[in-house]
C-alpha cells in the first residue's frame, strides 16, 4: 500500500536516486557481469576511483543480485527501484526479529517493524538507497550482538562482526558509525548491569572481549573496501570538516513543532515545493531533518520506558537520548562535545540523519509499551504506573495545546522568523496543529482505551496499527515518488 505507485510502475523514486545512484549502480552492475571489477570509472572528470567510493557498494553482497538481470549492458531502474524496497521489508523485519529476541510478543514485535519502516526518516531517505542498505543491518547487528553478550559465546559475536561487516560494505559511512554507536551503547549497559552481580567483573571482561571481535572482524571483512575510502575521504572536496560543513544539516529549535506537526514548514518534495521554514536557502534541508515518528509510537514508547524496568529499556533509552542530542545538533552545546570527544563524529555533517537510528529505539520500545499495556490488565501495581503516566502525559499535552492556543500571535511570530513567516506560521497553526491535535487527541483515547478495556486487546491491537499507519502514511506517502509522466 505505501509504496503502490511505485510497485506498480505508476511513478518512480527521484532526486538523488535517479540522478546519481542509478547510473553508477548501473555502470558497476554491468561492469561485473562482463567480469570486470569496476576500480576506475572514465566517464566522469578525467575519471574517478569508482571501487574506493564506499557509497557505490561494489562489494556489497546483495547489490551483486542484480548482476543476473543485465540485459544488452543495461540495468533496469525498476528493478533497482524494487531492490531498494525490498530493504525497507527487510529493515522493518529485522527490527521485529531484534524484538522478538528480546522477548517482546509477536504483536509487539509487529508494531516495531511497522513502527520503524514507514517512519519520517525511513520514507524521507528511500531515495538515498545506500542509507537505508546500511541501516539494514542496525538490529541485525543488536541481535547477534545481545544474543553473544548473553550467552558469551564467541560463534555469535562471529555472527554479529559478520553483520557488522556487511553494513560497512553496504555503503554509507556515516550509518555504519552510528551502528557502531549504538553497539558501543549497549555493551557499556550491559557491562553496567553485569558489574552489579556475582562475578561481575569477569563477566565484564569476557563482554569486552566479545565486544572487540565484533569490531575487529567486522572492520577486518569490510577492510577492502574500508581502506580505499578512507585514504580517498583525504582527497575529497567535502573532506575538511569546517564548522560550517559540521553544522550543515542541523536542526533548528523551532523545528521541534514538527515532531508533532511534520509538515509545519511546508515541504520539499517532487510534486511539492513550498517549504518557508528554517534554512529555507538549505537545499535537501526539509527531508535530512524529517525526524517524524508519528504520534501513537511516541506515547507508547513513554509507556515503555515507564512502566518497564531493565537493561533493554536502559539502552533504547539512552540511544533515543544520544540521537535526540545529535539531531539538534549546534542549538545545544552537545555536539560540540561529541565532535570532540566521539571518534568520527566530527567528521560528517547532517546529524540530524541520527533520526533514522533514533526511530528504530522508538519503534521497539513502542512494542515494549504495547507489551506493557497487556501486561497492565492483570498486574495492579503496573496498572496504577500506567494510569498515572497516562493522566501525566495528558495533561502535559492539553496544557501545551491550550497554551498555543493563548499565545497564537507570539508563538506565530516566533516560529515565523518575520512578518511573512508569521502569517505563514498562522495558518499552519490551523491547518498543521489541528492535524497534531485531532491525532493527539486519537492516541490518547486509544491509550485511555487500553487500561479502560482490559481484555479488549485483539480489537485494540488493530485500532493501534491502523492509526499508526494512517498516520505514518497521510505524512509520508505522498513525498516518496514522482508521479508526473511515465518513467
Amino acid at each position: 500500500m505505501f509504496f503502490w505507485p511505485i510497485l506498480t510502475g505508476q511513478a518512480f523514486l527521484w532526486g538523488d536516486f535517479a540522478e546519481r545512484i542509478y547510473p553508477f549502480r548501473q555502470f558497476s552492475t554491468v561492469e561485473l557481469s562482463e567480469g570486470r571489477l569496476p576500480l576506475w570509472m572514465p566517464y566522469i572528470f578525467g575519471g574517478i576511483p569508482f571501487l574506493a567510493m564506499i557509497d557505490n557498494g561494489v562489494l556489497y553482497p546483495l547489490n551483486w543480485l542484480l548482476i543476473p538481470f543485465v540485459r544488452d549492458g543495461a540495468l533496469s531502474f525498476y528493478l533497482l527501484e524494487l531492490q531498494t524496497l525490498a530493504h525497507v521489508f527487510l529493515l522493518g523485519l529485522g527490527a521485529y526479529c531484534f524484538a522478538r529476541t528480546v522477548s517482546v510478543s509477536r504483536a509487539g514485535a509487529f508494531l516495531a517493524g511497522v513502527c520503524w519502516m514507514f517512519s519520517g526518516p525511513v520514507v524521507h531517505h528511500v531515495f538515498h538507497p545506500e542509507i537505508i542498505q546500511t541501516l539494514t543491518w542496525l538490529p541485525v547487528v543488536l541481535l547477534f550482538l545481545v544474543k553473544s553478550l548473553d550467552a558469551s559465546s564467541l560463534r555469535l559475536a562471529v555472527a554479529a562482526g559478520a553483520a557488522w561487516g556487511m553494513a560497512v560494505l553496504a555503503g554509507h559511512p556515516q550509518i555504519f558509525l552510528y551502528v557502531a554507536y549504538a553497539m558501543g551503547i549497549y555493551y557499556v549497559v550491559s557491562v553496567a548491569d553485569r558489574m552489579r552481580s556475582p562475578g561481575g567483573p569477569r563477566a565484564a571482561m569476557r563482554s569486552t572481549g566479545l565486544f572487540l571481535v565484533v569490531l575487529a572482524l567486522g572492520l577486518a571483512l569490510a577492510a577492502v573496501a574500508f581502506l580505499p575510502a578512507y585514504e580517498l575521504a583525504g582527497l575529497s572536496a567535502r573532506g575538511a570538516t569546517t564548522a560550517e560543513v559540521l553544522e550543515w544539516g542541523t536542526r533548528d529549535f523551532r523545528n521541534l513543532v514538527t515532531f508533532a506537526a511534520p509538515e509545519f514548514f511546508g515541504q520539499m518534495g517532487p510534486a511539492t515545493w513550498d517549504y518557508w521554514g528554517p534554512a529555507v536557502e538549505e537545499y535537501g534541508y526539509y527531508w535530512e531533518t524529517y525526524v517524524y515518528l508519528g504520534m501513537v509510537p511516541l506515547l507508547l514508547a513513554g509507556a515503555g520506558l515507564t512502566l518497564v524496568r531493565g537493561r533493554l529499556t536502559l539502552f533504547l533509552g539512552l540511544l533515543t537520548s544520544f540521537c535526540l542530542i545529535g539531531i539538534l545538533g549546534e542549538t545545544t552545546p552537545f555536539p560540540r562535545l561529541l565532535h570532540g570527544l566521539a571518534p568520527g563524529f566530527g567528521m560528517f555533517r547532517a546529524h540530524s540523519r541520527l533520526g533514522l537510528v533514533m526511530g528504530f529505539a522508538v519503534a521497539v520500545l513502542a512494542g515494549v509499551g504495547l507489551d506493557a499495556l497487556r501486561a497492565s490488565w492483570a498486574d495492579q501495581q503496573l496498572r496504577a504506573r500506567l494510569r498515572r503516566y497516562l493522566a501525566l502525559t495528558t495533561g502535559v499535552a492539553s496544557v501545551l495545546g491550550l497554551g498555543a492556543v493563548l499565545a497564537g500571535g507570539a508563538l506565530a511570530g516566533w516560529l515565523g522568523g518575520d512578518e511573512t513567516g508569521s502569517v505563514l506560521a498562522r495558518a499552519s497553526l490551523v491547518t498543521h496543529g489541528g492535524r497534531a491535535a485531532l491525532l493527539l487527541g486519537l492516541s490518547f483515547a486509544l491509550l485511555w482505551g487500553w487500561h479502560r478495556l482490559p481484555g479488549r486487546g485483539g480489537v485494540l491491537t488493530v485500532a493501534t496499527l491502523a492509526l499508526i499507519v494512517g498516520d505514518l502514511f497521510s505524512a509520508g506517502a505522498s513525498f516518496i515518488h514522482v508521479t508526473a509522466g511515465a518513467r
